[in-house]
């Protein structure tokens, strides 16, 4: 037996603009764009139960200066 979730196929109406972010960010990484959408909704459930604990979540720019991402 393995551990494989299951999958299930949906569709989603997304922004054209959208559409293309993830076939960029697909091809730059070699990855599929099912796994661009993956990855997306795992960091942002990540950040977000991170913000339930009470983290905060910092930016550091390049000017050394940081700056608090909120992920609502």
């Amino acid at each position: 037996m393995t551990d494989e979730p299951k999958h299930v196929k949906v569709l989603f109406l997304l922004p054209e603009d959208i559409v293309e972010d993830v076939k960029k960010i697909a091809r730059e990484k070699g990855w599929t764009e099912n796994d661009v959408v993956v990855s997306a909704v795992a960091t942002l459930k990540f950040f977000e139960e991170q913000e339930r604990k009470g983290a905060k979540i910092l930016l550091e720019e390049s000017d050394r200066t940081y700056q608090r991402v909120r992920m609502r």
